[in-house]
């Protein structure tokens, strides 16, 4: 994970502010039980440090020695209201990504429908597999409900994208909203 941050933070990262990416990282991810604190006030700094081997600096302060520790910190108290949320470099042991609103070839090979699938789809999957079972969570329904209302100019129902229980439906519900567009 300390590589591909350092990685993240020397590239699509740093269009991202790092207070954005600290704030996400803390209070939006799980927190393993091996855990590692560094210190930095730039994209570079913070790569740097993710880069050099693992060790507790002195100046990493009291959150930061809790943290390594195991302790559990309460981040969201720590970094207070109104820090944005930035996507993250994802776990090694998951193969695929899953970030909302990035742009993928089955984007452009298979509309909407195929990379909102491939976006959420944690299996291979057919026109019969069952939503649910693929990964296709909540998330993914509002994701799907917000890409289809700006890309076919239609008023979309969130009841209505609930109601989708199949790859094979999903993929016709947009194909309506895409002719209907037209």
């Amino acid at each position: 994970m300390c590589l591909a941050y350092a990685a993240y933070l020397r590239g699509e990262g740093s269009a991202h502010q790092v207070a954005d990416i600290c704030h996400s990282a803390a209070v939006r991810r799980s927190h393993q039980a091996h855990r590692r604190a560094v210190t930095g006030a730039t994209h570079a700094e913070l790569a740097a440090a993710l880069e050099r081997p693992a060790q507790l600096p002195q100046t990493v302060g009291s959150l930061g020695a809790l943290y390594v520790r195991g302790d559990d910190v309460d981040w969201a108290a720590a970094y207070g209201p109104g820090g944005r949320y930035v996507p993250l470099p994802g776990h090694p042991w998951r193969t695929r990504r899953h970030w909302p609103g990035e742009t993928t070839g089955t984007q452009q090979a298979g509309g909407l429908a195929e990379w909102i699938v491939g976006q959420h789809a944690r299996t291979g999957f057919d026109d019969r597999s069952a939503l649910a079972e693929i990964g296709f969570d909540s998330l993914a329904r509002l994701q799907l409900a917000v890409e289809a209302q700006q890309r076919t100019g239609s008023e979309v129902d969130p009841e209505e994208v609930g109601r989708l229980r199949t790859v094979g439906e999903l993929r016709a519900w947009i194909h309506r909203l895409e002719v209907a567009a037209r």
